[in-house]
């Protein structure tokens, strides 16, 4: 969690002595992940700070320190006291919207659907551009029956981010053309769950891994994010990219094909699939995955190149 510190140029120049003994407390209790002895500590630390940079300090950790705890505690399903915790850390920092959101989810896993929507449209109000709370509202208009609207807010946040949101909106656009609306709406309201919103900060993570070219780290982002979501075609496939390029083929072909079962028309993942086949020696299949990618998409390139390839290894034979 993201502290506000300011201008802390000057922590570079303090020596250990300016931090007093709660405020040491706080900090081991904050890095350790005890949330509760870091607000009593920093908050007895802000009560008899005479700096009033310590002050300021003291009260960034006690807000990060009750966001924290709200998001642990959203993990856990403990809606009661994420409620609570954000709550708390709003007050604190009333212009957060990454806090106000945590608090509507919290409110809507405690079924407080009316509470949960005016706390996203304040974070809409705090950044009209935010993607996660605009999804949040998505899936209260699917839940209040609002589908239509529901749809049009979630093609909205998949704009803004078309590559966060590409594997569930690929689901979604699966389950419009089968016209079915009730698993639409389902769709929507389990990519704004807690364990989804954990899962989509996995897949972020994952894909600043893959732009740095740590290529095992991403791997294994990829599958803590699936632990989480294992619909999400999108992750598996591309997981399965990877663990082609790192040659471990057999996890490759079973997370691809899990991908195609999850959505049979996603041509990128039948096309990784047939290649994964090719090169594993099973030609008859990957020819096979390779057709199906193209009769769903004639002139998708990496398709047509692979069945071209395969063409010229059947000549030469």
């Amino acid at each position: 969690m993201a502290l506000d510190l300011g201008n802390a140029s000057w922590l570079l120049e303090t020596g250990s002595e300016f931090f007093d003994s709660a405020y040491l407390e706080g900090l081991r209790a904050f890095e350790s992940g005890d949330y509760g002895v870091a607000i009593e500590a920093f908050t007895r630390c802000f009560d008899s700070a005479e700096d009033p940079r310590l002050a300021r300090l003291s009260k960034s950790y006690i807000t990060a320190s009750y966001a924290s705890l709200g998001e642990e505690s959203l993990r856990d399903e403990q809606y009661v006291t994420a409620e609570a915790a954000y709550a708390r850390a709003i007050e604190l920092a009333p212009t957060y919207p990454d806090y106000r959101l945590g608090h509507a989810r919290a409110l809507w896993g405690l079924g407080e659907t009316e509470s949960h929507l005016r706390a996203v449209l304040q974070a809409l109000t705090l950044n009209p551009e935010y993607v996660d709370a605009i999804l949040a509202q998505a899936a209260y208009l699917c839940t209040a029956g609002e589908l239509d609207s529901g749809i049009d807010r979630f093609e909205d946040a998949c704009r803004r981010d078309p590559e966060l949101y590409a594997g569930p909106y690929r689901q979604v656009c699966q389950r419009l053309k089968e016209g079915d609306s009730h698993a639409v709406a389902r769709e929507i309201r389990a990519i704004h769950s807690p364990t989804s919103a954990q899962a989509n900060r996995l897949i972020k993570l994952a894909r600043t891994h893959e732009r740095g070219r740590h290529l095992r780290l991403a791997v294994d982002a990829y599958r803590q994010a699936i632990l989480l979501a294992p619909n999400y075609a999108d992750v598996r496939c591309k997981l399965g990219l990877l663990l082609i390029r790192l040659k471990q083929m057999g996890e490759a072909i079973a997370q691809l094909k899990r991908a195609v079962e999850l959505n049979p028309l996603y041509v990128e993942a039948l096309t990784h699939l047939g290649t994964a086949m090719l090169q594993t020696g099973h030609d008859w299949e990957g020819t096979e995955f390779i057709a199906r990618a193209l009769q769903i998409d004639p002139i998708y390139p990496p398709a047509r190149l692979q069945a071209a390839l395969a063409h010229s290894r059947r000549s030469l034979r």
